[in-house]
């Protein structure tokens, strides 16, 4: 278990791998989503414009989750620490 003042949250490095996996994820789907459902609405896309489109959203959300990613772990970080020390400490009243 880790202590209280050790470093808690992930490196930048980190935050972009896991940015980058989590959004390639949402690219395939997001596609896989296009193909079937824009025909239920009769949207006529060529596949080279429906993987242009998942692109383009993939592009928004990798950098909308690398940012907010590194803003709480920036500013929500001490937080957590304080949460987590002030529930052990709650947690070692019951047992004392």
């Amino acid at each position: 278990m880790r202590e209280v003042n050790e470093h808690v949250g992930q490196s930048k490095i980190e935050s972009l791998i896991e940015s980058i996996i989590n959004t390639s994820l949402g690219f395939l789907v997001a596609l896989i989503t296009q193909i079937l459902i824009y025909p239920l609405f009769d949207i006529d896309v060529t596949m080279g414009d429906q993987a242009l489109l998942a692109l383009i959203f993939t592009a928004v959300s990798l950098v909308r989750g690398y940012i907010v990613r590194r803003y709480f772990n920036t500013y929500f970080k001490h937080t957590v620490i304080y949460l987590s020390g002030l529930l052990r400490l709650l947690c070692n009243k019951k047992k004392g």
